[in-house]
């Protein structure tokens, strides 16, 4: 949320703390399924479903670090006056 404040500017707060808070429940149903189907891979490859499952959040975290540090610019002002 802090991150958030300072990127956007006043008259758009509202709306973007909203979709970030609509977004979690958004989140645990999509990927309440897919961790079942994740679990159910046991002896895929010889792994476990929980290895499967931790290999797969981890890939995520790692393929979204990149869009997210070119989002979050190193100096929030710049980002807000593209925004006017």
């Amino acid at each position: 949320m802090f991150y958030l404040s300072q990127r956007f500017p006043a008259r758009h707060r509202e709306r973007i703390f909203g979709l970030f808070l609509l977004s979690q429940p958004f989140a645990l149903i999509v990927t309440g399924p897919l961790a079942d189907g994740l679990l159910g891979m046991e002896g895929v490859a010889g792994l476990h479903g929980w290895q499967w499952l931790f290999i797969l959040t981890g890939l995520s975290a790692i393929l979204l670090a990149w869009p997210t540090l070119r989002f979050f610019h190193r100096y929030p002002r710049r980002r807000q006056m593209a925004l006017h």
